[in-house]
């Protein structure tokens, strides 16, 4: 991260540098007389490996990990059984649903 900023911080143009250590990326704001491919030179001539990603690119994601998608499980297994629970008391007026209910959702949670 130091080394980045070394890099860029002498250059005028450059007016905002966030690194990011998670996905290896760095977010340049410059003025607009200054190219883009020439920031990428600058931090090549350290062997930084750097490529130009338009901004959209950088914002895009290809595809969710197992792990959004079994938070996006557990939250509608949660919601649905929470529905399903109140649905069930309102109809039969009994006192055991919601314990049912809690049940569930704790195994969900458990398991997710």
């Amino acid at each position: 991260m130091k080394l980045v900023h070394d890099v860029l911080s002498p250059v005028l143009a450059i007016l905002k540098v966030k690194v990011s250590l998670a996905d290896r990326t760095v977010f340049v704001e410059h003025q607009e007389a200054l190219p883009p491919e020439d920031i990428v030179q600058l931090l090549n001539v350290k062997y930084l490996g750097a490529r130009l990603q338009e901004r959209g690119d950088a914002v895009k994601r290809k595809h969710r990990s197992w792990r959004e998608w079994a938070e996006f499980f557990r939250g509608t297994m949660q919601v649905a059984t929470f529905v399903i629970g109140v649905v069930l008391q309102v109809q039969r007026k009994s006192q055991d649903v919601p314990v049912i209910v809690v049940f569930s959702v704790s195994i969900c949670s458990a398991i997710l």
